[in-house]
């Protein structure tokens, strides 16, 4: 039997069946996004997972809600107009000239950016709803 229902999102991708959107939120250096190299202390960041999409096979899953994730593998997704994601900070550094990253960089106030990346994840990798 084959169902016609489309999943919900938040953004231009829609997960199919039992997958769920992800949206992935940290501060992360302007060192390490334009290096490549996180630093230990980037490994251990906070990260704040939200529902950006689901199948129509998930059940109790709000858009815009924030879950509790057991990480594992997933497929990084490029979402239309996330200028914030690792790829789009990266390619946005690239073009500056070496002085004003290295000023970027040494700032007090501007060396850490908002990361946001997106990625698709099978259902079971949610462990709690956070109320």
């Amino acid at each position: 039997m084959e169902s016609n229902e489309r999943g919900q999102s938040l953004v231009n991708i829609v997960p199919r069946n039992n997958n769920v959107l992800i949206k992935m939120e940290f501060v992360a250096s302007v060192f390490a996004i334009s290096s490549g190299k996180p630093s230990n202390e980037e490994n251990n960041m906070k990260v704040k997972y939200s529902i950006a999409g689901f199948g129509p096979l998930v059940k109790d899953l709000t858009l815009g809600e924030e879950v509790l994730m057991k990480m594992g593998e997933y497929e990084r997704v490029n979402v239309k107009g996330n200028n914030n994601s690792l790829e789009s900070l990266k390619a946005l550094y690239d073009t500056m000239k070496k002085s004003e990253l290295n000023d970027l960089i040494s700032s007090k106030e501007y060396n850490k950016a908002n990361v946001i990346q997106y990625g698709i994840f099978p259902e079971f990798q949610i462990r709690a709803h956070i109320e």
